[in-house]
């Protein structure tokens, strides 16, 4: 084979490689929700994939010099439940894990509560869960959902009593 032609070959089969590649990533991408687009009224936020977060003394907010975002604030750890089985917590996060820290800083801090309100799509986060007993880290990479404005993210008071 000549020089070019083995040139020409091996530019083929990077081209290919190039847009395998490119699909990947596109395709990842679509799985994550980075490139969702949302309904009028509706806005791209990042979510770990669980329905409920319940705490016995936490508190969603919007601050006054923050006209962008909602902030939480934990006097207590918060439980999660409803783990989206196609979400991005999947097989990371279980029903009934505590949420100790986000990223190395207590959730019940300031800053683990200014962390846990400004997670960002396709950023990674490492979760200090309880367990079983155990404390373990778990990272999660937040995907998009398309959320209306002003609604609460899934706090709920504590159940008590029995289940129905």
């Amino acid at each position: 084979m000549s020089l070019s032609r083995h040139f020409t070959e091996a530019l083929r089969v990077a081209g290919a490689g190039l847009g395998l590649t490119v699909a990947l990533a596109v395709n990842t991408a679509a799985q994550q929700g980075i490139a969702q687009a949302c309904p009028a009224g509706e806005a791209r936020v990042a979510t770990l994939g669980y329905a409920e977060l319940e705490c016995s003394n936490c508190t969603l907010y919007r601050p006054d010099d923050d006209a962008g975002g909602q902030r939480w604030e934990f006097s207590s750890e918060p439980k999660i439940g409803g783990i989206k089985p196609s979400g991005p917590a999947a097989g990371k996060l279980r029903d009934g894990d505590v949420i100790a820290a986000i990223d190395g800083h207590l959730i019940t801090t300031r800053e683990g509560g200014r962390r846990f309100s400004q997670l960002e799509i396709g950023r990674s986060v490492t979760l200090t869960v309880r367990r079983g007993g155990r404390e373990i880290d778990v990272t999660v990479t937040p995907s998009a959902k398309c959320e209306r404005g002003g609604r609460a993210i899934g706090a709920r008071a504590p159940r008590t009593g029995r289940a129905p």
